[in-house]
């Protein structure tokens, strides 16, 4: 007997209640709100039919009903210009931001349509540094009950590298920490839409780490060793590795065994090292965990500049 899957799914969504046909979004309340940190651009992407509107919240003025709402966060590190977008979404979006610490929160901007040619919405607003802001996109379902809708999220900023960056941390080989004028960008981007740094990532996804350094002025045509360190966490353990050439190997926090991913690099201005890409799964490890991996470059005179300030970090579920 042939069976025809696509009326098969199609029967599937029509039985089930939406609920059972659609998980619930992580974000779907405010205190779950994802934080989308402070590398740009930042996209996210999920499915959003379930999403639910709270009891004490307030209605965006940009809309007379809303329905199916997620929130994300931002506390910029810096005065920020950061322009959000939901132009990759499915169907019509009402952007807007709000400060506040519970609801009723206070609407800072908000927006139903970019143009009259878009569904999607577009907003760009000054973020105050330190300051704890509250994103929330809402769509209207009501002709559409069975339909896969889709949420893009993404923020971009025009900001310079070091706005962006994180300032590095600079250590001697007898352990005493220095300041340095080299910066860092710590950047996880993943096949189902993440991208950024401090994530929450699915086992099943494909990931690329990458760690891009604006080199101190100082070291720009020097010769040194670029290191790679992974602090690998489960739940009551936590270890440590190195790279070593092409293969990671177990490390006792010592800084003179610390062995060099890449020896005697020539600096450039701006080095892009990528740590890893593939299935997160290939890597071997144990789920739920977390993953920090530390970046640099050790100079001739044994100085370690790395991104100690803001790691590539993510949380694996």
């Amino acid at each position: 007997m042939k069976y025809d899957l696509a009326k098969f799914f199609k029967l599937l969504l029509i039985v089930l209640p939406i609920s059972q046909a659609f998980a619930i979004p992580p974000n779907d309340d405010l205190a779950a709100a994802i934080d989308i940190g402070n590398t740009f651009p930042y996209t996210h992407t999920q499915q959003i039919n379930t999403a639910s509107n709270e009891s004490k919240a307030v209605l965006s003025s940009c809309t007379t009903h809303s329905s199916n709402n997620v929130w994300y966060q931002y506390t910029p590190k810096t005065d920020k210009t950061v322009v959000l977008d939901t132009f990759d979404s499915n169907s019509d979006t009402v952007l807007s931001i709000w400060i506040g610490t519970s609801h009723p929160l206070i609407e800072l901007a908000c927006n139903d349509d970019a143009n009259d040619e878009q569904a999607q919405s577009q907003l760009s607003m000054a973020f105050s540094v330190g300051e704890t802001y509250y994103i929330n996109i809402s769509y209207s379902l009501l002709d559409e009950p069975d339909k896969s809708v889709i949420l893009a999220l993404k923020a971009t900023s025009n900001s310079t590298f070091e706005e962006m960056a994180a300032i590095g941390m600079g250590i001697s080989p007898d352990g005493e920490f220095f300041d340095t004028n080299s910066y860092f960008i710590s950047l996880i981007t993943t096949n189902s839409g993440l991208s950024g740094n401090n994530l929450k990532i699915d086992s099943t996804d494909e990931v690329t780490l990458s760690a891009t350094i604006k080199i101190d002025a100082l070291h720009i045509g020097e010769s040194a060793d670029i290191l790679m360190v992974a602090i690998y966490q489960t739940e009551g353990n936590q270890e440590q590795f190195m790279r070593h050439g092409d293969t990671w190997k177990a490390w006792r926090g010592q800084i003179v065994s610390l062995a060099a991913a890449v020896e005697n690099k020539k600096l450039p201005e701006t080095l892009e090292n990528r740590v890893y890409q593939g299935p997160l799964f290939a890597l071997g490890l144990q789920f739920p965990s977390r993953l920090t991996l530390y970046v640099g470059y050790r100079l001739e005179n044994g100085d370690i500049i790395f991104n100690g300030i803001e790691p590539i970090d993510f949380y694996i579920q």
